[in-house]
């Protein structure tokens, strides 16, 4: 009886504290939109200055995240132990000293069972290490940052036929760099619309062997004032696709993969050129 809740309860601890496992990812996406960090939009004085706009790519490789419960026996008997101590305090964390004593006392006896369940429904370590490495070599071979900026242009081509957009160089090299954008070197743009990929890869929140797993894709984007280097509008957007499991999402020669890739460049692309054209300031 003991050995099924606590299975329970690590399935929903998993859910519960889907924010601390999942520390490295801003969970801002919700079914399978881009979802957006709140912030001002560009004033419309600042909108009729947006005549040449360039448009500029990271040229690094955006992390690449594998992210489960638990990889291996190892691991999975170190955050069942934790979650099998832990247990006994939610019920009785609020009944004062003695139930915290108690709590105390039958999280030490649990936490035992706790290690042996994570042990046992962790996903296998070859299996982890064998998914994690067959995601990265699909995703090495793919231009992201690039596609990103692509399908960026032809939605803004699209909706914003009066402005010009060009691809210009000088995008960020790194994860933590953030280029100026010299008007002696950019003379001729009004503006420059820079994107970048930060992070994306398979994500979930379920124990075991061969889960769903979730597609995600983060990007962060700014428009910087070439004559004075202001920066006019930044947002970090963030997509999240239906769950598969993996032979699905390797299904067809990864066409899902694909097709979710397509589906967050859109959403980002959209999401974008609606903030940064049309949305109405705030007062």
């Amino acid at each position: 009886m003991y050995a099924s809740g606590l299975y329970r309860r690590m399935n929903t601890l998993s859910k519960e504290r889907s924010g601390i496992a999942l520390l490295v990812i801003p969970l801002l996406a919700v079914g399978g939109c881009a979802h957006r960090m709140p912030g001002p939009v560009p004033s419309e004085a600042d909108r009729v200055t947006l005549r040449i706009v360039g448009i500029a790519s990271a040229t690094y490789i955006p992390g690449v995240s594998f992210l489960v419960p638990a990889k291996g026996a190892g691991q999975g008997a170190l955050i069942g132990s934790g979650t099998g101590f832990a247990a006994p305090f939610q019920g009785l964390a609020g009944a004062g000293p003695y139930g915290i004593f108690v709590a105390a006392a039958m999280g030490v006896v649990l936490a035992p069972f706790g290690a042996m369940i994570g042990a046992a429904n962790a996903m296998p370590l070859e299996e982890a290490r064998s998914s994690e490495t067959a995601l990265r070599k699909a995703l090495a071979e793919l231009k992201i940052q690039e596609s990103l900026r692509d399908r960026l242009i032809a939605e803004a081509k699209g909706k914003v036929g009066a402005r010009s957009f060009r691809i210009v160089d000088g995008g960020p090299a790194g994860p933590s760099e953030k280029p100026t954008y010299a008007p002696s070197a950019f003379e001729r743009m009004d503006s420059v619309l820079e994107v970048r990929c930060t992070r994306l890869g398979l994500r979930t929140q379920t124990w075991g062997t061969n889960p769903p797993m979730e597609f995600f894709l983060e990007a962060k984007l700014r428009l910087v004032r070439v004559r004075d280097g202001t920066d006019l509008w930044s947002r970090t957007l963030t997509h999240q696709s239906e769950a598969h499991r993996l032979p699905e999402w390797a299904e067809d020669g990864g066409k899902p993969l694909k097709e979710a890739f397509e589906q967050a460049y859109g959403e980002i692309a959209e999401k974008t050129v609606e903030e940064v054209f049309f949305l109405v300031p705030l007062p």
